[in-house]
């Protein structure tokens, strides 16, 4: 049905076939392959580091995908529900949350390990291992600061994502009734 390439690793929506959510045999309609390093094939990062295969993405057999977009490290896949979801890096806020404890069900974070770093004190590299940098998420999760609207593509760069909503006919009554509102209260017109 469509494809899309990422930075080493590639994603392939396949036609869901009538009535698929519905139908009991349904499981999803999402595969990817290609480098795993950070986790960008749906998987744990690095298990496996390459995925040789098309993989069916298991976090998702539950949905029909509709689109797919993949960045350098990460992806976002939009289904026919206009949710949007999303994995891989997120060093940049490219998967619209900004830290691990903004990240909902479920949470399997993947935290790389500490970089060491020069200190001049003890004049050598030392790790600060307290805290876990994390900036990988393996597991597709719905990107809760849009889930209430009606998501219809999504798009990726190297390192950001655009998400792309629908506009409805209400929020534009809604916005403007506001706006008038506002408006004749302060007695301008």
């Amino acid at each position: 049905r469509s494809v899309a390439c990422g930075g080493a690793f590639s994603a392939a929506i396949a036609d869901p076939g009538h009535g698929a959510p519905l139908q009991a045999a349904y499981n999803g309609n999402l595969f990817l392959w290609g480098a795993n390093e950070i986790g960008q094939c749906a998987l744990p990062a690095k298990e496996p580091a390459e995925v040789e295969v098309p993989t069916k993405v298991q976090a998702l057999k539950h949905v029909v995908v509709n689109s797919i977009a993949c960045g350098a490290g990460h992806a976002v896949a939009v289904d026919t529900a206009g949710r949007a979801y999303s994995w891989g890096a997120s060093q940049y806020g490219q998967l619209g949350y900004t830290s691990p404890s903004r990240l909902f069900e479920p949470p399997p974070v993947f935290c790389a390990p500490a970089l060491p770093s020069w200190n001049p004190e003890t004049n050598a590299d030392e790790v600060d291992d307290t805290t876990p940098t994390c900036t990988q998420q393996h597991q597709p999760t719905l990107i809760q600061s849009v889930s209430k609207l009606h998501i219809m593509k999504a798009a990726c760069g190297l390192h950001h994502s655009l998400i792309v909503s629908e506009v409805s006919t209400d929020s534009l009554l809604r916005g403007r009734a506001t706006r008038e509102a506002n408006v004749a209260g302060s007695g301008h017109r």
